[in-house]
């Protein structure tokens, strides 16, 4: 695989793996005891877990741990890259929802007549 395509695949796997450590300690975190976390747990943490071991796999010169960190480091760097047009959309949502108006409601009408 060539080096290009072999850093994009290292961001993806990346970010996969550290939103999956994101959402787990969200999980740990957010435990109550009318909430069932085994599926979700189950589920984030083998998704965390591929996306470590493709990068121990691509990455063959160096050590499964170091793989790690520099998959890790370079998700959260592709995230942090993405995050000004994340702000952007959000923003547009934002000034779509505050600049709608409102439709007539009859009921209201009625309410103000009398």
């Amino acid at each position: 695989m060539s080096p290009e395509l072999t850093e994009i695949v290292l961001l993806f796997f990346g970010g996969i793996a550290i939103s999956s450590f994101w959402l787990l300690i969200n999980l740990v975190v957010s435990y109550h005891p009318y909430h069932n976390p085994a599926v979700p747990f189950f589920s984030v943490f083998i998704s965390g877990a591929i996306a470590i071991f493709f990068t121990a796999a691509l990455s063959e010169n160096i050590s499964t741990i170091e793989a790690t960190r520099i998959a890790l480091t370079n998700g959260g760097s592709g995230l942090l890259q993405i995050l000004p047009f994340a702000y952007v959309v959000f923003l547009f949502f934002l000034l779509k929802a505050s600049l709608r108006r409102r439709p007539q409601d009859p009921l209201l009408a009625l309410l103000d007549e009398e």
